[in-house]
């Protein structure tokens, strides 16, 4: 499961750099500071941020062999792997657009802090009851 979630990070840093690419063909990006280039930007970096969020995930070490510790792992690498997707398709759907609520990127934040947060739950979860074990 490592393999595929280091390999699905490298592919969203590859679609980061792609979509970089793609935004300077279309877009003057060191002289446009217009609202639809921003629009861009932003959800050209959520793309690195999630690649790099899913990379991180993969290399974690520690799996717990508490149930309830396990369960929230997958819940929260699910969530993280999941987060890109939706940032993908703010950067197509959303970037560009003035008048944008971009409710995909705004989920895709969301799901990356649910997914962040859970993880750090349940490594805090699992240190307290170990502490108590000993």
């Amino acid at each position: 499961m490592k393999v595929l979630q280091l390999m699905w990070g490298g592919v969203i840093v590859i679609c980061f750099l792609i979509s970089g690419v793609y935004m300077s063909q279309i877009l003057n990006p060191e002289n446009d500071l217009s609202l639809e280039s921003m629009t861009f930007r932003a959800n050209h970096i959520y793309l690195l941020m999630s690649g790099l969020v899913v990379i991180a995930w993969a290399q974690r070490t520690s799996l717990s062999d508490l149930t309830l510790c396990a369960w929230m792992n997958r819940c929260a690498g699910l969530l993280i792997c999941v987060a890109p997707v939706l940032f993908g398709f703010g950067f197509v759907l959303e970037a560009g657009q003035e008048d944008s609520q971009r409710l995909w990127t705004f989920y895709g934040v969301i799901i990356v802090f649910a997914g962040v947060v859970l993880s750090f739950l349940s490594t805090l979860i699992e240190i307290l009851v170990r502490r108590q074990l000993e």
